[in-house]
């Protein structure tokens, strides 16, 4: 994909408030935006100015797999299904390492997990 084409697929997307999508294309590209981020619309730059500076501080994105056991324990723990949550917490244990996925679960899952002691 050329460089005027990718601009332009950020900035369709960005006004017709398509985020995700958004997010995908800088994620993919941010290095070559970096350099031409002045050529992104006013709402794309903010969303690439965000993006660009999780990931100088390290900031690993969340895969579809983790996002998919973030929400599955959050469906469980609205339901109180604590017996499912164990299950999840035993087969990704990997998950609950990183420090910045506590902001990603739940009022009612934080509790849960806190009281398991899996979280902080």
């Amino acid at each position: 994909m050329q460089l005027t084409e990718l601009i332009n697929k950020i900035n369709t997307c960005t006004d017709e408030l398509d985020f995700v999508s958004t997010r995908k294309y800088i994620e993919g590209n941010i290095n070559l935006l970096e350099d031409y981020r002045h050529l992104l619309n006013r709402n794309a730059r903010e969303i690439f100015d965000f993006i660009f500076g999780r990931f100088q501080t390290g900031y690993k994105p969340l895969t579809r797999n983790e996002f998919i056991s973030i929400n599955t324990i959050n469906d469980y723990a609205r339901n109180l299904n604590v017996r499912e949550i164990r299950i999840i917490v035993r087969e990704k244990p990997e998950l609950f390492i990183r420090e910045d996925i506590t902001n990603s679960f739940t009022k009612d899952a934080k509790k849960l997990l806190i009281g398991m002691g899996v979280i902080k």
